[in-house]
């Protein structure tokens, strides 16, 4: 029997379940390998992450997002197509945007599992109760702002804001064109498309349309305070669908995110698992990783909500039942979507990111002190 631990982010009760179903099917198809799973929330997992790395305790499956693939290659062993090969993992099976976004420099450090845009999921009973139209799949800024303005008062809110990179990045796509990453990789927090996104998820804190914000790095309290019912609207991405399909005691619908002046725009990343360099049994660990992100293992994902499958043949099986609604959202962030850039250090880049971002939305800094503060922070972490 091999033992092999398997890390994984994961900040509620489906995430969790998902995770324990994914297990259970590796087991089921090699009895020898016994998975030993590890989750903690988005955020603290890479903390935890770069803790076990500096002690040499990592799991051997890790969990890898898209857009830090490049910031923890030196702990992940590259993927060769003889080792994939060997573990019946065929990438021509996956959507070859997320397989690239795994790459660096052309090597393969993860296979994909799923995929997906940010969307804006709305309460549809609260729209209704307050007489504002369900948003089209063509909205605007303008339409999403007074749709918020109507939506609060008498202690509800019409959005609760996500104080996270990824949040703010798709509204600086939406509004202004561009990300806080350039093309080439260079760290541009500081853009004017930035500024112009913090002031107007700014705007919506001091106006009364969101929430102050609490004094926490949990990056879950948006998706909480939607699912409860106290804000109408939240940004999060697909993989949300059976959080919400679970908690949210209302009927629920999802948008694409509203479009700017030149349209609709959405950072679009995904994840996938990686072997860890220092795993004692890489070809077991690929083996797991082959059923993970197996066929089987993708509808499965798709049918709970979990996951947007990288797999093109499995992605139908996400559109059923309470998911369904997801549908034409989804495809109308696809045409706006762009792949969610990186630096060779995004991990300590969001980490500055989400120490000062409460802060600032509540209204403590201003964006650009904000936005200058991450960035010369992490110019001269990045020089030492």
């Amino acid at each position: 029997m091999t033992t092999l631990t398997f890390s994984m982010w994961a900040g509620s009760t489906p995430e969790t379940e998902a995770l324990e179903t994914l297990v259970g099917m590796v087991e089921d198809e090699y009895p020898d390998i016994k998975l030993k799973l590890e989750t903690a929330p988005f955020n603290d997992y890479w903390t935890r992450l770069a803790a076990q790395a500096s002690g040499g305790t990592e799991a051997c499956i890790l969990g890898v997002q898209s857009p830090r693939t490049s910031s923890i290659k030196d702990l992940l062993l590259p993927l060769d197509s003889d080792a994939l090969s060997a573990a019946g993992i065929d990438l021509d099976d996956f959507d070859q945007a997320i397989v690239e976004a795994t790459q660096v420099d052309g090597e393969q450090y993860a296979v994909p599992y799923d995929l997906g845009p940010l969307v804006v999921f709305y309460n549809a009973d609260a729209l209704a109760e307050a007489g504002v139209e369900p948003p089209a799949a063509d909205w605007t800024v303008e339409d999403f702002e007074a749709a918020a303005a109507a939506l609060s008062g008498e202690g509800k809110y019409g959005y609760a804001v996500n104080p996270t990179l990824d949040t703010a990045t798709a509204w600086s796509l939406t509004l202004a064109g561009e990300q806080g990453v350039a093309a080439d990789g260079t760290l541009q927090l500081d853009d004017p498309a930035m500024v112009e996104a913090v002031e107007f998820m700014q705007k919506l804190v001091a106006d009364g349309s969101a929430p102050q914000l609490p004094a926490t790095s949990d990056s879950y309290n948006a998706l909480n305070s939607f699912v409860a019912g106290d804000a109408a609207m939240a940004v999060d991405g697909p993989w949300q669908l059976a959080y919400i399909a679970e908690q949210a005691g209302f009927d629920y619908g999802v948008a694409p995110i509203p479009a700017g002046p030149d349209g609709s725009a959405t950072p679009v990343a995904g994840s996938g698992y990686g072997v860890s360099a220092s795993c004692e049994y890489p070809e077991e660990a690929l083996q797991a990783i082959s059923v993970l992100t197996g066929p089987e293992a993708q509808t499965a994902l798709a049918e709970m909500g979990r996951a947007y499958p990288s797999r093109t043949a499995e992605q139908p099986a996400y559109f059923q039942g309470d998911y369904e609604v997801a549908q034409e959202a989804l495809a109308a962030a696809a045409e706006g979507g762009q792949p969610l850039r990186s630096t060779s250090n995004f991990t300590q880049v969001n980490a500055l990111f989400n120490q000062y971002a409460v802060s600032a939305l509540n209204g403590d800094m201003t964006a650009e002190d904000f936005l200058g503060t991450v960035q010369s922070q992490t110019e001269a972490g990045a020089s030492q």
